[in-house]
């Protein structure tokens, strides 16, 4: 014997679910158009997928960890990562010493492409000279591609400070001089003990 109940109001069968497969249509949709739209971005070079036109980053990476092993004095790895890595480790450690400067602090700008396979980052230098106080200038950083795709900073002494050259040398002299001697207004010495 079949029987079948069906409550007032709902078909026999069960309920209509049609609510569920017009909201999967809309979200399909939606994902369609947003594809679309994608594409366009893409194909126009916009938004995120804006076309490489920026430097490269390895060269940058090169560029800062340069200036971090040199302010963090490990001159040797410095060096390693110049085209010139003898004579740099060299000039490193006599602009350093020869100064008496502490712990440098370089701090790396905007690159800027410069054209056949280099790049230039310029940066700030603050050196604490012993007992003078800080010294600060701005230089740049040559970086070269080389045959194997790896970049280094192209070894020349302007980047150490844009003045250095093979001529132009930088020296500390420390001399002692007397204290100043100041004078009132009626030419009397005048001492720290008395004023």
């Amino acid at each position: 014997m079949n029987s079948s109940f069906s409550a007032p109001g709902i078909p026999p069968g069960g309920p209509r679910r049609s609510r569920p497969r017009r909201t999967a249509r809309s979200l399909t949709a939606v994902a369609a158009v947003a594809a679309v739209a994608l594409g366009g971005a893409y194909a126009a070079g916009l938004g995120p997928f804006e076309g490489d036109t920026g430097p490269d980053p390895g060269a940058v990476a090169e560029a800062r960890a340069f200036l971090a092993d040199w302010a963090a004095g490990r001159l040797p790895q410095a060096a390693a990562r110049t085209t010139g890595p003898d004579r740099a480790e060299r000039v490193l450690a006599s602009f350093t010493t020869g100064l008496d400067i502490g712990e440098p602090r370089l701090t790396a700008g905007k690159p800027e492409e410069t054209g056949d396979g280099t790049l230039t980052v310029p940066f700030t230098a603050k050196m604490p000279v012993t007992g003078l106080g800080t010294w600060t200038y701005t230089s740049e950083l040559p970086l070269r591609e080389q045959k194997d795709g790896a970049w280094k900073v192209d070894w020349t002494l302007s980047l150490v400070h844009p003045r250095l050259t093979g001529t132009e040398k930088f020296r500390l002299e420390r001399e002692e001089t007397a204290p100043a001697e100041a004078t009132g207004r009626d030419g009397e010495t005048l001492s720290a003990a008395t004023h």
